[in-house]
């Protein structure tokens, strides 16, 4: 059985690591949020919707399908960095908010180990 002590400093570890990427988090999402806003694009959708970047004959389309249908923004010259740079915040958001839900899942399966833990001292207590 892993000691008080050590499990306090596991929890205090994990919360610290999941509020620093908490905080990055946020950071790039306000990041990908004005990208989404530049090309008129909710950034809930762009999220939950297949995003992609096309190439036509006219120029770079964003091509979001969403389960009814699917948009296309086109993109000006000018703009065709930030195009790939959203593409590539969303692949970044994604692996990020896989990340944060595994270090959720790790600080709640602490919680049960700690509360089994209390539960073992008070029946040793009496």
């Amino acid at each position: 059985m892993v000691s008080e002590r050590k499990l306090i400093k596991m929890v205090r570890d994990l919360f610290a690591v999941y509020k620093e990427y908490k905080g990055w988090f946020d950071k790039v999402w306000s990041e990908f949020e004005k990208l989404c806003s530049a090309f008129g694009i909710d950034p809930e959708t762009a999220m939950e919707c297949s995003l992609w970047l096309e190439e036509k004959n006219k120029g770079l389309y964003i091509r979001i399908r969403t389960p009814t249908k699917t948009l296309s923004k086109y993109v000006r010259k000018e703009k065709r960095d930030l195009a790939e740079k959203l593409l590539a915040l969303k692949n970044e958001l994604r692996e990020m908010y896989r990340n944060t839900k595994y270090i959720e899942s790790e600080l709640i399966n602490l919680a049960h180990h700690m509360k089994a833990l209390i539960e073992f001292i008070e029946a040793e207590m009496g």
